[in-house]
């Protein structure tokens, strides 16, 4: 998959947006299936780069070791 870029103007500003997908012609279909039928979900406030799946477990091991510690020391009070 590959990601490609469309840019638009919004008042008065450059803006651009990314569509990942497999060929161009893809993208631009993606593009405009968003004009169809796109909808606001919500806002990102948070990125996990899954791809690196070195880091995801690195990452989910340290939070699982930071989480038993603090219950350790709750249970002990």
């Amino acid at each position: 998959m590959k990601e490609y870029t469309f840019s638009y103007r919004f008042d008065n500003k450059s803006w651009a947006i990314s569509i990942y997908a497999d060929s161009k012609e893809e993208a631009i279909r993606k593009f405009w299936a968003l004009k169809e039928n796109g909808k606001y979900e919500g806002e990102i406030v948070s990125r996990i780069d899954v791809t690196k799946t070195s880091n995801v477990v690195k990452l989910l091991f340290l939070k699982t070791k930071e989480f038993l510690l603090n219950l350790k020391k709750a249970i002990a009070k």
